[in-house]
């Protein structure tokens, strides 16, 4: 029973994925023409699914989280979540469904975890420390699929994710209790989704630590 959940998720996901791409096709063919580049409507294109998906996405969650009572609680958790996963990475699913259902989980986590009283003080100043430590040597982690880039690309983003971690770790002293434990919540599973990531890709022999960003 399960594997036939399982089965009719991953059919209504590839069919949603399938209508995005063929939307997304074409719009980039009414806006570049019949006769552009390939290159350019792939690029369009792309951006379009991308942008479509994140946008449903994000709607949906607003809507989850609004009907919980979480609302303010989603949106700092989803602003800190960008500001880190932006630059460091993490786990991609290969389904809109499959994305949706992890974002949820994850930042509903996050404002659980927040609730509790044991991520102040000392601990949110080990946690932030840690995750430094990892994005230096292991971040960024993204999808296997994305475009490649230089090394120089991945030093800008390892910066860049050491100053954002900073930051938060700065406002987390002026910040009211309830908030800076969230952005430290957040900055937890940011640090396990990246271990996690750098796990899987080690797993499928495609992790790439020097030349290039995935």
């Amino acid at each position: 029973e399960n594997r036939e959940v399982y089965l009719m998720n991953r059919g209504l996901s590839a069919q949603i994925d399938r209508r995005l791409e063929e939307i997304s096709e074409y719009i980039s063919l009414k806006l570049l023409g019949d006769h552009s580049e390939q290159e350019k409507k792939e690029i369009l294109t792309y951006g379009i699914i991308v942008f479509m998906k994140e946008t449903g996405k994000l709607c949906m969650l607003c809507l989850l989280f609004l009907f919980m009572g979480y609302f303010k609680e989603f949106v700092f958790a989803v602003v800190n979540f960008l500001m880190l996963r932006t630059f460091i990475g993490g786990m991609h699913r290969k389904t809109s469904i499959g994305c949706l259902i992890q974002s949820f989980f994850t930042i509903y986590l996050c404002i659980l975890i927040s609730r509790m009283e044991l991520l102040s003080g000392v601990l949110s100043v080990i946690i932030g420390a840690v995750l430094i430590v990892l994005v230096i040597i292991l971040a960024p982690v993204v999808a296997k699929e994305r475009a490649k880039y230089p090394k120089g690309k991945r030093i800008q983003f390892k910066i860049a994710a050491v100053i954002m971690i900073a930051i938060q770790l700065l406002l987390e002293n002026y910040l009211p209790h309830e908030y800076a434990n969230m952005m430290t919540s957040c900055e937890l599973l940011v640090l396990a989704e990246l271990a996690a990531a750098v796990t899987v890709r080690y797993k499928e022999g495609k992790m790439q630590t020097t030349d290039h960003c995935p």
